[in-house]
């Protein structure tokens, strides 16, 4: 028999804190990077209030121009997602076989 080792319950119970502690500093730092980006600007305009929108107007739509590298970007992520699925299903019965598992 190996000799028992680790950090114990209370050890593991410090590292969840100390990992859950790390996670509320990580948000709050997000928090306040977005609360700063919040201010408007010319670059940023604020839609109005929804009762105020009417969408028979045409300057009321708000339209973001996709240009062709983002589109090309896209489908090259698309596709590598879709590889990545495609392997990595390739891969169990590679596994299943290797290590004696019956499918």
């Amino acid at each position: 028999m190996p000799p028992l080792g680790g950090t114990g319950f209370w050890g593991d119970l410090g590292l969840l804190a100390g990992c859950v502690a790390v996670d509320v500093v990580i948000l709050f730092v997000w928090y306040l990077a977005a609360s700063r980006m919040d201010n408007p600007s010319v670059d940023d305009p604020v839609a109005p209030d929804a009762g105020d929108v009417d969408l028979n107007d045409g300057a009321s739509w708000y339209i973001v121009q996709v240009p062709a590298l983002t589109k090309l970007l896209m489908a090259v992520a698309i596709s590598c997602l879709v590889g990545i699925t495609i392997g990595a299903s390739a891969v169990i019965p590679v596994v299943a076989v290797r290590y004696g598992w019956v499918l």
